[in-house]
């Protein structure tokens, strides 16, 4: 694959405490698969992160623990993961790998905020995933985990365009980013090449 997108839902501000998490996966341009799972976090729900996602304790009490997500999906972590804000969403996988002694994937970073900051500044008046879907015309349930992915797999696609890239690592260049990276518990967010003193598209 190309990359993948991902997006994870928590249940409380614990960042082990993932409810769900959607993955969209990218071949030549591609949609190649879009996978959604609910998760039982094993811990108490937020009223307050149960009005953004809409999801209780009773919809997960039966679903499988992330230790027992991980065993189908993780061997699409071994190549490029993108999120936007992926400071969140990758903290929370690597929250999960630590909870439950999992082994570590190699992967590289990508985040579609600070590429969206970069695309659309001055043009969009935030860089929230609904701003951004409304602007590309693209169907999207805000803080549904496996819509929120895709929502990031269209802001590549544009970006490619934008940019006059073929691949992620282009766009990365063209906008003067540089990947992140997990691997041997070693973590980095992406981030700029170069210092960007001008205003950006902001997140919220």
């Amino acid at each position: 694959m190309d990359y993948i997108a991902i997006d994870f839902e928590t249940a409380n501000s614990n960042l082990d405490s993932a409810c769900s998490i959607g993955i969209v996966g990218v071949e030549n341009d591609k949609v190649l698969f879009q996978k959604h799972y609910l998760i039982n976090p094993l811990t108490e729900f937020n009223a307050y992160n149960t009005t953004i996602h809409n999801i209780t304790a009773e919809d997960v009490k039966n679903s499988p623990t992330f230790k027992e997500v991980w065993e189908d999906i993780k061997d699409y972590f071994n190549g490029i993961v993108i999120a936007h804000n992926a400071g969140f969403d990758l903290a929370v996988l690597k929250a999960l790998v630590e909870k439950y002694n999992l082994e570590v994937p190699s992967i590289k970073i990508a985040c579609t905020l600070k590429i969206s900051q970069k695309l659309w500044k001055g043009i969009l008046p935030n860089c929230k995933l609904n701003t951004i879907s409304n602007y590309l015309e693209v169907e999207h349930n805000h803080h549904n985990a496996l819509s929120d992915a895709y929502v990031c797999y269209a802001i590549i696609e544009r970006a490619k365009r934008v940019t006059n890239s073929d691949t992620i690592e282009e766009v990365m260049e063209s906008l003067g980013l540089r990947f992140g990276s997990y691997k041997e518990d070693k973590f980095f967010l992406p981030k700029n090449k170069y210092k960007d003193i001008n205003n950006r598209c902001k997140s919220r």
